[in-house]
């Protein structure tokens, strides 16, 4: 995974930098699709299928401190995603270990699940998103002009060409970094990537 000019934090899990990431199309897809989905809701109400998984849940669960047990329920209630693959890392505290990363994708969304071998502990660490169907509750979607995203979030931490990269440090939240791939002035895709260590 490249790094534009002038990020000062990288994600401290080994393969985040690795080219174990860049390998593993980056992602995150997670939770039930239901009526009080809100992302459902959204996408019933433009007349176009639901999304198969909650962004807002995704997002809650991967950057919010929850428990273990947390983490694994709502990863198991997840639908069975399009394409399911692995990739053996070095565990970050014990380089001898060897982790698994999975990348779960979905139509527009893909869910990348780190699972520590030793413990069977798993949970989500990044998310990527290609499609409008999945919207942020503040209204961060893909499709946006590069004036929606900046009325939403700010100036960027980082901006290099197309691409705007935001790290935030936020009350009651793991810090992460959301990328913003831009192109000809629109939203191409959106990825939230957890620092988790």
């Amino acid at each position: 995974m490249r790094y534009p000019t002038g990020t000062t934090r990288r994600p401290s899990l080994p393969f985040a930098g690795a080219a174990h990431l860049s390998a593993v199309a980056l992602g995150l897809g997670l939770m039930l699709s239901g009526c009080s989905n809100p992302d459902t809701q959204q996408a019933a109400t433009a007349g176009v299928p639901p999304a198969p998984v909650s962004l807002e849940r995704t997002l809650d669960v991967m950057l919010r401190p929850n428990s273990a047990t947390a983490a694994e329920a709502f990863l198991a209630a997840l639908p069975r995603p399009l394409e399911v693959r692995d990739t053996t890392v070095a565990n970050p505290h014990d380089p001898r270990r060897r982790d698994t990363v999975r990348t779960l994708r979905y139509d527009g969304l893909a869910l990348t699940v780190y699972r520590v071998q030793a413990t069977g502990t798993r949970f989500p660490v990044a998310v990527f998103v290609t499609s409008p169907d999945y919207r942020t509750g503040n209204g961060l979607h893909v499709g946006l002009t590069s004036q929606d995203v900046a009325a939403i979030l700010g100036a960027p931490t980082v901006r290099k060409g197309g691409t705007w990269v935001y790290q935030i440090h936020a009350p009651m939240s793991a810090p992460y970094e959301l990328t913003v791939r831009l192109h000809d002035g629109t939203v191409r895709s959106l990825r939230w990537a957890a620092y988790l260590d």
